[in-house]
Order: C-alpha cells, then structure tokens, then sequence
C-alpha cells in the first residue's frame, strides 16, 4: 500500500476509506480513476460495492446506462446482470418493450438466453404477454416463426396452449398435416395425438375406413398401437361394427382373419349382426362354427349364441347328449346339459386337488403336473394303492408308476408324462 496510491483514491472522490477497504481495494487491483468514475454515476456506492463492481468487470459506462432505466438499480442487481452477461442495451430495450419489467426478471431471461428481439417478436402475436410466460415459451425453444405458423391454423390460440405444444414436441407441420385430416381438431386433441405418437398418415389412413370417426375415437383407438389395416379388414366384414367395438377385439389380439372367418362362418348358419363381444367369447373358446350343425342334429335348433359357447366349452357333444338320454332324461334341456357339465367338472377339479394333495405329501421326486394327475385317475390308482407303492419302492417316480400300470393294462400307448 503506497501513498500514492491513497492520493489517488482521495482526489478520486473516494474518502470514506478505512485501511480495511484500502486493503481490499488494492488487493483486487482497482484502480483508483474506476473507483472515482463509479462514485460519479453512483454516488450512494459504499467501497465495498466498488470492489464487487470491479472484481465482476462491471464498468462505469455499464452501471451509468442501468441506473437510467433503473434508477434504484442495487450494486446485488448489477453484479447479477453482469455474472449472466445481460448487455445495459438489453436491459434498455427489454424496459422499453416491457416497462413493467423487474430486475429479477430480466436476469431470469438473461439465464435462459431470451433476447429483446425474441421479446419483441413474440408480443407482436401476443399484445399482452407477461414476462412469465415470455420464459415459458422461451425454456421449450418456441420461435416466432412456429407461433406464426400454429395460429395461421388456430387464430385464437393462447400462449398456453403454445408452450403445451412446445412440452410435448408438437411442430407447425405436424399441426397443419392433421388440420387437413381433421379440420374440426381442438388444441387439446392434437396435443392428445402428439402425447400417443399418432401421425397424420395414421389419421389419414383411419378417415378412409370411417369417414365420420372423431378424433377422440383415433386416440382410443391409437393408445393401443392397432393398425389401421386391421380395422378395415374388420369394417369391411362387419359394416355396422363401429371402432370401439373394433377396439375391443383389437385389444384382445384377437387376429381381423379370425373375426371375417367367425363372422362369415357364422352367418352362413343363421348367426347374423355379432357384437365383438360375441366373436371374442368365440374366439378364446377356439369356437368351431360347424359345432352349431352339430347341436342340430342332436335335436336344439337355433339356440342363442351364449349357450352355444357354453355347451362347446363344456364339451357337451352329440356322444354326450345321447349318453345322458339313454341314461333316462330324454327330454334334457340345453340348460340341464350345462349344467351337469358343471357339476362333473367341479367334481373332478375337487378330485384333482385332492390327489394333488396326498402325493405332495407322499413326497414323490419328480413335479406333480396336471397331465400326472389325469393319467393316474384314468388309470384308477388311488391312495391306498399310492401309499403302498411308495412304501415297497421309496425311490419310484410318478413317470415309472404310470409307466408301469399301463403295461398291467397292456396299454400300447407309452406317452412320456
């Protein structure tokens, strides 16, 4: 620290000096002309703010055009103006476009790069627009040129609706390519269509099938990733079926092959205008349409399609039916007939379990599986049978057993269970 160097500061205007402050000062190499230069377009300025001023390269110039849009600008704002690079003509420029504008909020458009001119820009679309939403727009990339573009095709559409576009990647062309496919599509459809990857040509392609179809009904439908193909594979089987409908089966991947085939197969014996979800209880039933020929010969003509699965999924065929008349029910009812099915099947389900059961706790080595447990009833071994094996023979499997008493049988069927 020199004498000089205080003299300087002195005839700078810089008096209020303590020999910490001289200290600082001198160690941060401020020169003496730029403390009194700052003191002079900032004459409240402590000597600790000129220090601030000069570590951070904040001129006099710089501070003299901010104190003129902001007369009551802080050395804290200046210093953050000057850490995020804010230009003193941008400060003038965004006051001018924005007279309500703070210094908070400029820094905040000095952090995500918002220049005057994009400002500009943007509030010759939007008269009104606060610099809250000017930030919106500007964190997810909007241009001018794109807001230009949207409301060619939505005149009225809000800053909002702009930046949920920006959010979900919704671009100009995207927007006017689904316009042109459906010129009724509200804001909050496309961003619907944007949020599910649904393309214009998708769009396109399901106009062609279904001429009236909404665009809430191409976002159902579209959700599930169904090809347009595949409804009008259906439509054309099915002309009065609609796209929920298509939806469901679509959904249950049930093949558009497998529904023309049902349907026409169908029709052919008398079954018209199915729902989808007659064709999918079909379907999972792996329904084959000739058993309705069937069903006739064995006495039940036109029978509703309900109890026709039913019957199917609980085998109730011609043998079957015959077996049960001759038993001394001639007269048997289909609804009967399912239900008899019922009971053999909890019988034997209850039966299986129980089974099941006693060999788990017969500890037999190799994995009780459904295909055993049926081999074993047809076959007609039971516990004490079971129990006595595994006694004389610890180590013997299920397989061996089965094995074994088809041979008693002289059963020429060796299946490998």
């Amino acid at each position: 620290m020199t004498a000089e160097y205080i003299t300087a500061l002195r005839e700078a205007g810089i008096t209020d000096l303590r020999v910490k402050d001289l200290v600082e000062l001198r160690n941060h190499g401020v020169d003496p002309e730029f403390a009194g230069r700052i003191r002079e377009v900032f004459p409240d300025v402590r000597v600790k703010d000129i220090r601030e001023l000069a570590i951070h390269n904040i001129d006099p110039e710089y501070v003299a055009e901010v104190r003129e849009v902001f007369p009551d600008v802080t050395v804290k704002q200046l210093v953050e103006f000057g850490i995020h690079g804010i230009e003193a003509h941008d400060v003038s420029q965004l006051r001018a476009a924005l007279p309500d504008i703070t210094t908070r909020q400029i820094v905040e458009f000095g952090i995500h790069g918002i220049e005057p001119d994009y400002v500009i820009a943007m509030r010759e679309y939007f008269p009104n627009l606060s610099p809250r939403e000017i930030v919106e727009l500007g964190i997810h990339g909007i241009e001018p040129e794109s807001v230009a573009g949207l409301r060619n095709i939505f005149p009225s559409m809000s800053a909002k609706e702009i930046v949920e576009f920006g959010i979900h990647g919704i671009e100009p062309e995207y927007v006017a390519a689904l316009h042109t496919n459906l010129p009724e599509m509200s804001t909050k459809e496309i961003v619907e269509f944007g949020i599910h990857g649904i393309e214009p040509e998708y769009v396109a392609a399901l106009r062609t099938a279904f001429p009236a179809i909404s665009a809430r009904e191409i976002t159902k439908y579209g959700v599930h990733g169904l090809d347009p193909d595949y409804a009008a594979t259906i439509r054309e089987a099915l002309p009065e079926m609609d796209l929920r409908e298509i939806t469901q089966l679509g959904v249950q991947n049930i093949p558009a092959e497998s529904v023309a085939r049902l349907t026409r197969e169908m029709a052919e014996r008398g079954y018209t205008g199915l729902r989808a979800k007659d064709i999918a209880a079909m379907y999972h039933q792996d329904f084959d349409p000739a058993f309705v020929d069937e069903v006739k010969r064995i006495g039940f003509d036109v029978l509703p399609l309900r109890q026709l699965i039913e019957l199917w999924a609980y085998n109730v065929d011609e043998r079957y039916v015959e077996d049960v008349r001759e038993s001394g029910r001639p007269n048997v009812t289909v609804e009967e007939l399912i239900q008899l099915r019922r009971t053999e099947r909890r019988d034997f389900e209850r039966q299986m379990e129980r089974l099941h059961r006693e060999l788990r706790d017969l500890d037999f080595a190799d994995i009780v599986n459904a295909d055993q447990l049926v081999d074993l009833m047809a076959l007609g071994v039971d516990l004490d049978e079971l129990r006595a094996v595994r006694e004389a023979d610890p180590d013997l499997t299920l397989r061996e057993l089965i094995r074994q008493r088809r041979a008693e049988r002289h059963d020429p069927e060796d299946d490998e269970r």
